[in-house]
């Protein structure tokens, strides 16, 4: 799914590069789209060949984040990105400033670093192959379960 929610000629504040291969990310921009598009962040996939050329992702690679460009074209990733888009709308600006604080910043970006890595095992859409059981407590396993 690439979202492009461009309706103008006009240079847009940013633009947000975002994964459209993972469920979770093409959830996330269908449900803020809304929220930021009035304020100029366009969302596109990085399966875009433009998007491609301009982040240089070739083939077999792909970012382990979001990226956005801002219309001074310095870019910013993960939890930096979210936070600036939040600091753009009014009633999500304490949230941008939250997730900047010392502490907090170190917190949310080890949360969003999990998340980006496994995005493809949320919702019950994982597409990696379950790691084996531990045998030490199959036979433990049972026995808990037991009434």
């Amino acid at each position: 799914m690439t979202e492009n929610t461009d309706t103008t000629n006009e240079t847009p504040l940013a633009e947000v590069y975002y994964d459209d291969r993972c469920p979770l990310c093409c959830a996330a921009v269908g449900r803020w789209t809304p929220v930021f598009g009035p304020r100029g962040i366009r969302f596109h996939g990085m399966r875009e060949v433009r998007v491609r050329q301009l982040l240089r992702i070739d083939e077999d690679g792909f970012p382990k984040e979001m990226r956005l460009r801002r219309r001074d074209g310095s870019f910013l990733g993960g939890i930096d990105a979210i936070a600036w888009m939040c600091r753009q709308v009014p009633w999500l600006w304490i949230a941008g400033v939250l997730i900047s604080a010392p502490g907090i910043h170190w917190v949310s970006n080890r949360i969003y670093r999990w998340v980006a890595r496994n995005r493809f095992c949320l919702g019950d859409l994982c597409e990696v192959a379950p790691r084996n059981v531990n045998r030490r407590h199959t036979v433990t396993i049972p026995f808990l379960e037991m009434p």
